[in-house]
């Protein structure tokens, strides 16, 4: 069994909850990173991810205010002329035709004499919060099976509820490649 303590990083980027999420972008894209665990009051709050900036903004609008009427905001997913869901696939497809690979530098390099949505709001409007994390006793493969379970690409590895480190799946892909971890 290889353990999380034994693949995960112990030098883990966080954000605060008051931080702007132009200096979050700033953050994801100077640590080369995807996402972060959110710490306020000295413990751990929620976990922010590049996906959760880039859903602020998918028409170039400032608010949902301003969106176009066929944007369902209760689900965030595109709806289509017809009134119909599209997949959430579809627009994510959508999202990175248009901007390439390096969307999130290009979102947060776009300047405007406007501030953006970016600038407005902070990490704690649009982290997830209630956050669960896996002991650093868990075996990658739990850990594997969690991260399909939930749609997420990190895992919070906690021990008496305290933040000790990551596990992301570059992390899991990482310990099968060296270790052979099969079922």
């Amino acid at each position: 069994m290889v353990t999380l303590r034994e693949v995960m990083s112990s030098e883990v980027v966080t954000v605060s909850p008051d931080m702007s999420l132009k200096e979050t972008a700033d953050v994801f894209v100077s640590e080369h990173i995807t996402g972060a665990p959110v710490i306020g009051a000295e413990r751990l709050v929620g976990v922010i991810s590049t996906t959760d900036l880039l859903e602020l903004e998918p028409y170039g609008t400032r608010s949902r205010a301003e969106a176009p009427a066929e944007v369902d905001w209760e689900d965030w997913t595109p709806v289509d002329a017809a009134g119909e869901n599209e997949p959430t696939s579809f627009y994510f497809t959508e999202l990175w035709a248009r901007v390439g690979p390096d969307a999130l530098e290009q979102f947060k390099a776009s300047e405007s004499p406007e501030p953006s949505v970016l600038d407005d709001r902070t990490v704690s409007d649009v982290m997830t919060r209630g956050v669960h994390g896996l002991p650093p006793t868990a075996d990658v493969r739990d850990a594997a099976g969690y991260m399909l379970k939930h749609g997420i690409h990190r895992v919070l590895v906690l021990q008496d509820s305290k933040l000790i480190g990551i596990v992301t799946t570059t992390d899991v892909m990482r310990a099968v490649a060296k270790r052979g971890l099969v079922p």
